[in-house]
């Protein structure tokens, strides 16, 4: 990749970091507008680290799962049944 292509790539990162950001300030600036930010609620500090840690978990271990499914079966299951699926999709919405 030339130098010239490496500069666009990298420019349009920015730009899209930059436009999540400004779009993530809207929506704040908006919800304390309508006084969706001004509500005071008490916060469930131990359910909230819990559903956090339960949450890693699970992550990591679908995606220990899936990593070894891979590298043991590898991608053509998976790619025939995304494929199956998107057929079932498209029948059943037209």
């Amino acid at each position: 990749m030339d130098v010239e292509s490496r500069l666009v790539i990298q420019n349009r990162r920015q730009l899209s970091g930059d436009l999540r950001l400004d779009l993530g300030q809207a929506v704040v600036h908006r919800a304390r507008e309508i006084g969706l930010l001004q509500q005071e609620a008490p916060v469930a500090w131990a359910q909230l680290a819990i559903g956090v840690t339960v949450s890693a978990i699970v992550a990591y271990l679908a995606i220990e799962f899936f990593m070894r499914f891979v590298s043991r079966i590898g991608l053509l299951p998976f790619a025939l049944y995304r494929f199956a699926l998107v057929g079932i999709i498209l029948y059943v919405l037209a």
